[in-house]
C-alpha cells in the first residue's frame, strides 16, 4: 500500500489521490489482485488520474514480484530499483516507511528548494547527490532521536537539523510594518 500511494501521488495532490486510493484498495487488497488484474481495468481504476505509465508500471512489477520474489516486496533498494517504475525517490520511501531503513527519501520538489536555499549550482543531478550525501549522513550517523511512531517529529527534528546544522543560516530581517 505504500508503494501504491508514492505512485499515486507522484504528480498529484493528495486530495485528489484519496477517493482513488480508497477504491483501487477495495478493488486490489494486495499485490497478487494487482497481478492478476487485467491491463484494461487497472486503467479504468485509474482513469482520472493521468500519468497512465505509472500504472502499467506498477502491474507489471506486481507481476515480477509475484514470479521471482513469492509475493513479497524486495526489501532491498538495489532490487526495488529494477521493477518498472520505481527510482530512487520511490526506493527510498519504500525503504524508509516499509522497511524502517535509515534513507533519505527526498523527491525532485524537496530537492529544487533545498538546491535554491542553498543557492547551489551546478546541474539538479549534482545537487541532488550532494543534498542526499548530506541527508543520509545525517541518517546514518543516527542524530535523529525522534521515535519513529511520531512522524511528524521526526520530519520536524529531521528539518531543524538539516537546515540549521548543514545549510548556511538564514538571515531574516525583522518583519516590518511598511
Amino acid at each position: 500500500k505504500i508503494w501504491l500511494s508514492e505512485i499515486m501521488l507522484q504528480q498529484t495532490r493528495v486530495k485528489t489521490v484519496i477517493p482513488y486510493y480508497q477504491r483501487w484498495v477495495n478493488a486490489f487488497p494486495n499485490i497478487n489482485s494487482v497481478a492478476m488484474a487485467s491491463t484494461e481495468s487497472l486503467l479504468k481504476m485509474w482513469e482520472g488520474l493521468g500519468y497512465y505509465a505509472r500504472v502499467r508500471n506498477f502491474h507489471f512489477a506486481c507481476q515480477i514480484v509475484m514470479n521471482q520474489y513469492s509475493g513479497k516486496v524486495p526489501d532491498s533498494a538495489e532490487l526495488l530499483l529494477t521493477l518498472p517504475g520505481v527510482g530512487p525517490y520511490i526506493s527510498s520511501a519504500i525503504m524508509s516507511i516499509a522497511f524502517h531503513r535509515s534513507v533519505p527519501a527526498m523527491d525532485s520538489n524537496a530537492l529544487r528548494v533545498v538546491s535554491r536555499l542553498k543557492t547551489m549550482g551546478g546541474s539538479l543531478f549534482v545537487r541532488k547527490k550532494k543534498i542526499l550525501g548530506v541527508l543520509s549522513d545525517i541518517i546514518c550517523n543516527q542524530r535523529l532521536r525522534a521515535p519513529t511512531t511520531d512522524l511528524y517529529a521526526s520530519i520536524g527534528n529531521f528539518t531543524n537539523i538539516a537546515l540549521s546544522q548543514y545549510f548556511r543560516p538564514f538571515n531574516h530581517a525583522p518583519a516590518t510594518s511598511d
